[in-house]
């Protein structure tokens, strides 16, 4: 294992944890590389057809939204006005100074005056009436607002209603087009426990790379680099009734079942993150090109309301129940399985995992290799420090400390109260300090201290105490130091590329097949 490692070049001048060093708001070296997404808020259902004076609102209210995503007081826009005698367009809200940039479509106005509450901008004569999206810059953050050049007229009456025409039919391939906001299609089961939509996908007969799915959505694009593009499905679960009952799911998926020994059944959820630009996306001076694909799947746990309650769990993962075969063979499925994106190189591998906190392990921790990784003490915005764990064939436990023995050359060592029912098979090591002195282990461990004897007095002693975990857990948990490989894993290795067998699955793969990459 290599101590100290040269911080990758878009690493330098951060760090694993800058609060540390003073740095604290800026992002980790993690989140260079791995951008956490923000948390998206949902989107309730729209109700009916809006006017035209609703849809402005409502593009409003989301465009402010967006730019309340950045930190600190970005600019909030509460309307905006475009005078066409005298050619001039004014702003209200909140902090929209020092310095605003104004820019209506694709014009940047001049600025006129500017307050923390107006701003007085020119646009040109010859503006031609219709809907404009303002973006108001301060300090590098966004405010939006539909701008409209021209007056709205008053709604005419409305007409008398018309008589019930007759049911109409729906002819099929049917494709649609509504230019206005609210729902472009809307199905509203008002029965007992009916389902208001239903999509079956059609069946591959070999000839296909898969069947049809059974229901397909893409979310809307974004018209602004503060934008959100939409969702391409959305779902809400039902609320519950009372306190005892329980919301419906967002979303219930099953994967299909296999029909043959040989073949998995499917996924019950596969998600892909979306592409980056191909050339990547400048995040910030002298760092162009780094570029950043959407996560495969984000997951936020519900919020607390009040009261001694506790925060929803962003994923929980539990694998599935396994059957056994004629010889009495099973293995269930796992939790979760993570593995890592490939790189260019095995060395440009991204992470199989990553947490940022504390991780609770409620069981057995089985690995390869283990060390800490810290920034560097004495470099830390170039360099990480590197130290391996310490491993034993025991479930060992290391205590250690510095006495100094009195007038008789003797010295006791009391160790915790809980010491000897948490440990067993003590061992001993001692280290004189300072003279030359011979130093024995006069009484062992009894009744929480051991006795230390030197042939001279006053002598200073290094002392460490090992122990072997007796606790209940250890107990029923007692790790082998040799394992006979199942039969089915026989032949295969954990890391085959270093045994010459590159390429082979491991063995974890034997009982696991890696998904295939869906094409989309």
């Amino acid at each position: 294992m290599t101590l100290e490692v040269e911080k990758a070049t878009p690493d330098q001048g951060h760090y694993l944890h800058p609060e540390l060093f003073g740095h604290s708001g800026e992002p980790d070296v993690h989140e260079l590389h791995h951008l956490r997404p923000l948390k998206k808020q949902p989107l309730g259902k729209q109700e009916g057809t809006m006017t035209k004076m609703k849809i402005t609102l409502l593009a409003a209210i989301l465009l402010c939204a967006c730019g309340q995503l950045s930190a600190g007081n970005p600019p909030s826009i509460a309307a905006a006005s475009i005078n066409s005698t005298t050619n001039q367009l004014i702003i209200q809200g909140l902090n929209l100074t020092p310095t605003p940039t104004v820019t209506l479509g694709v014009i940047q106005l001049t600025v006129v005056t500017a307050t923390a509450t107006k701003i007085v901008a020119a646009v040109p004569a010859n503006l031609a009436p219709g809907a404009y999206l303002l973006k108001v810059t301060v300090a590098s953050q966004n405010g939006f607002f539909v701008a409209v050049d021209g007056a709205q007229g008053p709604a005419g009456p409305a007409g008398p209603p018309g008589p019930q025409g007759p049911a109409g039919t729906l002819t099929l391939p049917f494709l649609g087009q509504v230019t206005s906001g609210g729902n472009a299609f809307e199905v509203e089961q008002v029965g007992l426990g009916g389902t208001a939509l239903y999509g079956a996908g059609g069946f591959n007969d070999g000839s296909l790379q898969s069947g049809g799915s059974g229901l397909s959505g893409q979310g809307g694009a974004t018209v602004s680099n503060n934008g959100t593009g939409g969702s391409g499905v959305y779902g809400q679960g039902g609320n519950p009734a009372a306190a005892e009952t329980v919301g419906g799911y967002g979303g219930l998926f099953y994967g299909g079942t296999n029909v043959s020994a040989d073949v998995a059944g499917g996924a019950g959820v596969w998600a892909l993150g979306g592409d980056t630009a191909p050339n990547g996306v400048s995040s910030g001076p002298g760092q162009s090109g780094l570029g950043v694909g959407g996560d495969g799947g984000d997951f936020y746990g519900g919020g607390s309301s009040a009261g001694p309650t506790q925060g929803g769990i962003g994923v929980v993962a539990v694998g599935g129940v396994s059957g056994t075969n004629a010889a009495g063979e099973g293995v269930g499925g796992d939790g979760i399985d993570a593995y890592p994106g490939p790189g260019p190189s095995s060395s440009n591998y991204g992470l199989a995992g990553y947490f940022a906190g504390n991780v609770l392990v409620n069981g057995n921790l089985a690995k390869s290799g283990g060390s800490f990784l810290i920034d560097h003490p004495t470099d830390p915005e170039h360099k990480y420090l590197l130290h391996s764990f310490v491993e034993s064939p025991d479930m060992m436990n290391i205590y250690n400390g510095n006495v100094v023995t009195d007038g008789s050359g003797t010295a006791v060592v009391k160790m915790p109260e809980w010491f000897e029912a948490l440990n067993r098979v003590f061992r001993y090591q001692l280290t004189v300090i300072g003279q030359f002195a011979q130093a024995i282990v006069e009484s062992e461990i009894s009744n929480g201290s051991f006795v230390i004897r030197t042939t001279r007095p006053g002598v200073k002693v290094s002392w460490q105490v090992t122990g072997v975990r007796q606790d209940a857990w250890a107990n029923a948990h007692r790790i082998p130091l040799e394992v006979e490989k199942e039969a089915s894993e026989q032949g295969h290795y954990l890391h085959p590329e270093l045994f010459g067998h590159g390429g082979e699955p491991d063995v974890h793969e034997v009982h696991h097949p890696r998904p295939k990459m869906k094409q989309r």
